[in-house]
């Protein structure tokens, strides 16, 4: 892993902007393991994907994240915060921060009632390709699907039972245990308490926009100030930096 220096930060964001945002996040892991595609990195699981984005966000701005959200009980704006540490089960997390596997996810075999599926857990690829369907959820489903087959015979997807569905649903979650990060949280106004899925993908994303428009407010003014150059500027420490920016707006 490569250290996420201003400079990588800066370029990885830049690139990252003009791809779509499904993908976006990926250009972040590719800052710091460039020896892997984003072709590679579009393919690997979900989970794998949010606990390595985890790690790198922790370089960014530590363990601790805080969110806002809305009360589903009396529509008060809830904040919260939470260790990024937390969020998955640990064996789950250091088995999806592994090795890099290439070659996409692993099938999963699934037995029911006469139906037999081999499936995988959901990728980046996947998420991106979805945002041109009409029913995302059926759209995500099928591609989960490898192959489906009952009493022998090919079925499709879309026409599994509820009961397969199920199988799959558990069988993928095992698989893939950091795919489906849930946060608990509690209103101090009503008291309601509920759980939320988080897209920790997204939550970086704008972690990382934000600080990289910092960083080029941060260089606007210190080269209007000292007509230093882009890279000299990112080449400061954050303390060096911030001392100057002190000097140069006081």
């Amino acid at each position: 892993m490569s250290p996420l220096t201003p400079a990588r930060l800066l370029d990885a964001w830049e690139e990252a902007s003009a791809a779509g945002p499904a993908v976006r996040p990926l250009h972040l892991l590719r800052a710091t393991d460039p020896e892997h595609t984003l072709t590679e990195l579009e393919g690997e699981p979900l989970g794998r994907r949010d606990v390595r984005l985890g790690a790198r966000r922790q370089w960014l701005a530590g363990p601790v994240g805080e969110a806002t959200t809305t009360c589903p009980s009396c529509a008060e704006p809830v904040e919260t915060s939470f260790d990024v540490r937390d969020l998955w089960p640990e064996d789950g997390a250091e088995r999806a921060d592994g090795p890099h596997r290439s070659g996409g996810s692993t099938e999963i075999e699934v037995a029911v009632d006469g139906f037999a599926v081999a499936c995988r857990p959901l990728t980046t690829g996947d998420l991106a390709a979805a945002r041109a369907a009409d029913d995302v959820e059926a759209f995500l489903f099928e591609r989960s699907v490898v192959r489906a087959a009952h009493d022998g015979g090919p079925v499709a997807a879309a026409s599994l039972p509820r009961a397969v569905r199920d199988a799959m649903e558990a069988a993928l979650a095992e698989a893939d245990p950091c795919a489906d990060v849930v946060l608990s949280l509690a209103c101090p106004g009503c008291g309601a308490a509920w759980r939320a899925p988080f897209d920790l993908a997204s939550f970086v994303w704008e972690e990382v926009d934000h600080a990289a428009r910092r960083m080029l407010a941060e260089v606007d003014v210190l080269a209007r100030a000292y007509g230093w150059r882009e890279p000299d500027i990112l080449a400061l420490s954050p303390w060096r930096r911030r001392r100057y920016l002190e000097l140069a707006q006081a």
